[in-house]
């Protein structure tokens, strides 16, 4: 049996359309977690990338996607929204006060520490991205305990593994380290579409590693992950690897046909 949501949006999906029409078809608190990795506007040489012509007009545009992604997730959900900060871009400050005020509530500001640096300006060299999380209901979110690990151990006593307690007196809770709010076990996406000999290629794509992450976190198996900017796939495949559903949608139909389709046939083999 299906229902007349069902019906109209179709699980394990990629859309070829404009996430804010998509939105607008999907019905309040439908989704448990949102994943957005969106352009970040006059950072790489790409039309998707440069398509508003001044900061205020970019901004304008995130508030209106970041509405409908209110209006659609669920009171325990969770939405992760991409970003930079730099002399090339700052907009990731302001996405925060725009979303601040939407009123969602801030939980926590990662950055993601790169392995190799970019850029060969005068100054420090670039080898971060950040993430923003945001809860619907603070009181009342998915927070899966047992996920807030890494596979990194504690110190060792003699050769045996101890817990002892933390700063504030407390014994932890397991032998492995928590996963902090500045992510630095996490090499860059060593995806390369050339390999596949396909036609295109995405610049700017997210390791998968990321998105499990924060889907083993933040869902349980079954949940529906809403994936607006789909890019490369990567949300897409941590979700099937992990035994979520997805919605994705991604305006340009080439980075679906060329690069998203292949990866989840591969995934899927």
């Amino acid at each position: 049996y299906k229902s007349e949501v069902d019906k109209l949006i179709e699980l394990n999906r990629v859309y070829n359309m404009d996430c804010l029409e998509f939105m607008r078809e999907i019905p309040d608190e439908y989704v448990d977690l949102i994943i957005a990795d969106p352009p970040y506007f006059g950072i790489v040489k790409e039309n998707w990338d440069n398509q508003w012509k001044t900061k205020d007009e970019y901004l304008s545009w995130c508030e209106k996607w970041i509405i409908e992604c209110k209006r659609i997730l669920k009171e325990t959900g969770s939405i992760y929204i991409w970003g930079t900060i730099g002399e090339k871009s700052d907009t990731i400050i302001h996405i925060k006060l725009l979303t601040d005020k939407i009123g969602l509530y801030f939980k926590d500001w990662i950055t993601w520490k790169k392995q190799r640096g970019m850029g060969n300006r005068k100054g420090w060299l670039y080898t971060r991205e950040e993430l923003l999380w945001y809860v619907k209901n603070n009181k009342n979110f998915i927070w899966n305990e047992k996920n807030q690990y890494s596979t990194e151990r504690r110190k060792r006593d003699g050769g045996k593994d101890i817990i002892k307690p933390s700063q504030t007196g407390y014994l932890a809770k397991s032998l492995f380290k928590r996963i902090t709010n500045v992510w630095t076990d996490i090499s860059e996406c060593t995806f390369n579409i050339s390999e596949q000999n396909l036609s295109n290629k995405h610049l700017t794509p997210k390791p998968i590693e990321t998105s499990e992450r924060i889907i083993k976190v933040n869902t349980n198996e079954g949940n529906i992950v809403y994936i607006p900017f789909a890019g490369s796939g990567s949300e897409i495949i941590a979700c099937i690897k992990n035994k979520r559903n997805y919605i994705a949608t991604e305006i340009n139909n080439e980075y679906i046909t060329n690069i998203i389709i292949p990866r989840i046939q591969k995934e899927c083999m």
